[in-house]
């Protein structure tokens, strides 16, 4: 099979390519198509901002790559429409993507999604729906340091169905304590005189 100059220029860019992507920064644009930006960030995805005029679809692709390119499109590409699918796949792809996320277009489902990912994240925003926290306390207990708009209401139905959050917490109310002896008698007794973890 032969080749056309077009096709055998393509074949050398990817060979050289292969073993460092940023060549592709010292190319010149008419040798460079999409199919190789993709190639390119799918394999250093910090070569995405560098990038001179990308077209959606390959903002789209960046974020599905690595979420927090997101940011690179909100700041530096503003000839990009972000949509709420792009917002979907960045976060999918990092939960820190959230971070980027244009604030009108934030909702509770890709919260939760970012939330599941990295609970740390918590810690960002001001509401978090309670059945959500009650949910991923009892799956992630330590996620408890970071949630802003704690209760003792969540704390207790937290406790109700595992005792694995009681080390995490700074302190334990007299109702706390009650729910423990309730539910998990055993885990009580570590409880009860530990000074540092009743508050009275």
């Amino acid at each position: 099979m032969i080749l056309d100059k077009d096709s055998r220029v393509k074949t050398k860019i990817l060979n050289a390519i292969v073993e460092d992507p940023e060549i592709v920064l010292l190319l010149k644009e008419k040798y460079v198509d999409e199919e190789i930006w993709k190639f390119c960030i799918e394999r250093d995805p910090t070569l995405f901002h560098k990038m001179k005029h990308p077209s959606e679809s390959i903002c789209m692709f960046a974020c599905s790559v690595d979420g927090s390119n997101l940011k690179h499109i909100k700041n530096k590409f503003k000839h990009i429409l972000i949509t709420d699918v792009m917002c979907f796949t960045a976060v999918k792809s990092n939960p820190k993507a959230i971070l980027y996320v244009p604030k009108a277009m934030i909702n509770e489902e890709l919260k939760e999604m970012a939330f599941d990912g990295d609970p740390s994240l918590m810690a960002f925003f001001d509401t978090v729906r309670p059945e959500y926290v009650a949910r991923l306390l009892v799956e992630k207990p330590y996620a408890v340091r970071y949630v802003t708009n704690l209760n003792e209401d969540i704390i207790c139905e937290a406790i109700k169905e595992s005792p694995s959050i009681c080390p995490y917490l700074n302190h334990m109310t007299p109702r706390m304590l009650e729910v423990l002896y309730q539910y998990h008698p055993a885990f009580y007794n570590l409880y009860k005189n530990n000074v540092d973890a009743i508050n009275e």
